[in-house]
């Protein structure tokens, strides 16, 4: 008979995503807790000891929530688009040229910006009316 493991050591936290690596960790940037209390912590499930870490390390984006994220390889989580709340000013857009990596080897964060070479590709060309016939036929 399968039983709900209980495990205590976070708040429960919305529109989030998570990932996992080999070793059975769970990755969880950010998030919410009702929509009053935001994080910009790194929570992490070790899913083989049932425990909980939590971590704010140096560099960590404004807290987020709704955004995608992906562990390549090399143990690199990516964390692209969603919503950041700035203190003073609330929720916004996060600029979806802005990548946030965080490195589960060193518990890094870094930032990358994309190359306009995507972006003016694919959204340029659909801004543009004369170009509107390249996207519907």
């Amino acid at each position: 008979m399968w039983k709900r493991p209980n495990i205590k050591g976070i708040e429960t936290r919305l529109y989030i995503d998570s990932v996992m690596d080999d070793n059975g960790k769970m990755y969880i940037f950010g998030g919410t807790f009702n929509n009053t209390l935001f994080f910009n912590d790194m929570a992490v499930l070790d899913t083989v000891e049932l425990s909980w870490s939590i971590s704010i390390p140096a560099n960590s984006p404004n807290s987020r929530v709704g955004y995608t994220a992906t562990l390549l390889s090399n143990g690199i989580i990516v964390y692209i688009g969603g919503w950041e709340f700035v203190k003073g000013v609330g929720r916004q857009d996060v600029n979806i040229k802005r990548i946030s990596l965080y490195d589960t080897k060193s518990l890094t964060w870094s930032m990358k910006v994309c190359i306009n070479a995507i972006y003016n590709l694919l959204i340029i060309p659909f801004l543009n009316k004369s170009n509107l016939k390249f996207f519907f036929k």
